[in-house]
């Protein structure tokens, strides 16, 4: 008996989806995708994929907010299979204070850190905190969902008052700095962990690391996301082990533990300080442009492995990397993250890029429609041969956007400037 193939509703509109489209259609598993809303690049020569719908047999979600709002929970109830954690699990993104809080009941690895809801009482904190140490160091981040720019690192304490007046009140953020979360600042290097579970087995993707500032040398505002590459040589096999062993399994049980098992995409963002990995955040789904870097080198059907975990059955899958590695520019709109033109016309020569903010007018001329507008993706054999091609690849597109792997690679990145 031949097995039915699928059609699968991808939600979202950005590279990540992109990516998630491409690598969907690489499966035997499945016989269409249909992306909702979808970008001019899933609109057009993908192959199995278009901007429509129809009935569904599987859902993708791409982008935080419909999974912190519940979307498989929606799906469930209507009996469709939806690859994203259920509302409450997904609790770990929605809320860093709720995160931070999960983190400390599980005795996951973090930096030190308190909640507020009242900013009197976070300047008060943050002025204890510098009379106790003088040179203490600080994060301030707004508790819901910021779409990664929420997050400041204040240098002085007028800086720190400044990021609490700008961020509590809700308005810069719509709600999401109604809390805080003021923890100490780590140094070390970052990482990007993206861990299949269907709440009880996980299989964790090698370590990626994105880069968030906007402008070339780690500078500028954060933003979404600039850059990415993977593997990252400082994730050795013993480092992935001890991730594993303090936060990745810790994680999973402790969800499971308090009756919200987590099953889809765990983003788990590590830094690795000198004395042992610590949690930094997480995220209940594909990166951007994490995904852009890591579905690339993923071998094993992606779709199956989806399936697995939303049936219980990830156990009997093993994941197959690739053996090379991968690097992605971002390029954005001139002002991103701040405000930016849109409906730019966008001209490339012969490189292949997945596509973000971007859209066809009536006529079919490409044009922008966001911040990041497109991904240049390479896959060579070495990391350096990677960011060279990916660069090289910027330069045929007629927009600037250029930042990646400078911590690992500053001579082969600084070739290219």
């Amino acid at each position: 008996m031949t097995q039915k193939l699928l059609k699968v509703l991808l939600i979202g509109r950005g590279a990540r989806e992109h990516a998630l489209a491409i690598k969907i259609a690489q499966s035997n598993l499945v016989q269409s995708i249909f992306v909702i809303p979808g970008n001019g690049g899933t609109q057009k020569s993908l192959r199995k994929t278009r901007n429509i719908n129809l009935k569904i047999d599987l859902v993708v979600p791409g982008p935080d907010a419909p999974i912190v709002n519940g979307i498989e929970d929606f799906f469930q109830e209507a009996g469709i299979k939806c690859f994203a954690p259920s509302r409450e699990a997904a609790q770990i993104e929605g809320s860093k204070a709720f995160s931070k809080d999960f983190m400390a009941r599980h005795k996951i690895p973090t930096a030190a850190y308190a909640n507020f809801t009242d900013i009197l009482k976070a300047k008060l904190y943050i002025e204890d905190c510098l009379e106790e140490d003088p040179s203490y160091r600080m994060a301030i981040k707004a508790s819901g969902l910021v779409a990664g720019k929420g997050v400041v690192f204040p240098e002085t304490i007028d800086e720190a008052f400044q990021a609490l007046e700008d961020t509590m009140p809700g308005d810069k953020f719509g709600g999401a700095g109604d809390e805080v979360v003021v923890e100490e600042f780590l140094e070390g290097e970052e990482l990007s962990i993206h861990t299949f579970s269907d709440g009880v087995t996980f299989k964790s993707l090698p370590a990626a690391q994105d880069h968030k500032r906007v402008f070339d040398g780690d500078e500028g505002p954060n933003t979404g996301g600039m850059g990415c590459y993977a593997p990252v040589k400082a994730a050795t096999p013993s480092v992935m082990v001890e991730i594993e062993r303090l936060v990745t399994k810790p994680t999973i049980d402790g969800l499971r533990e308090e009756n919200t098992p987590f099953v889809g995409m765990l983003f788990t963002g590590i830094m690795l300080t000198k004395s042992d990995p610590k949690c930094l955040e997480y995220n209940a789904r594909f990166g951007d442009p994490e995904a852009q870097t890591l579905l690339p080198l993923l071998r094993s059907d992606l779709v199956e492995i989806m399936c697995a975990c939303i049936d219980g059955n990830l156990h009997n899958i093993n994941l197959i990397m690739s053996k090379r590695f991968c690097a992605t520019v971002i390029l954005a709109s001139r002002g991103y993250p701040g405000p930016y033109r849109k409906e730019e016309g966008l001209v490339k020569t012969y490189v292949a890029f997945l596509h973000a903010g971007t859209k066809l007018d009536p006529s079919g001329v490409l044009l922008t429609n966001g911040g990041r507008v497109v991904a240049v993706t390479a896959k060579m054999d070495t990391l350096e041969e990677a960011v060279k091609t990916a660069y090289i690849g910027v330069k045929t597109v007629s927009f600037e956007g250029k930042d990646i792997a400078y911590r690992s690679l500053p001579a082969a990145a600084g070739e290219e400037e």
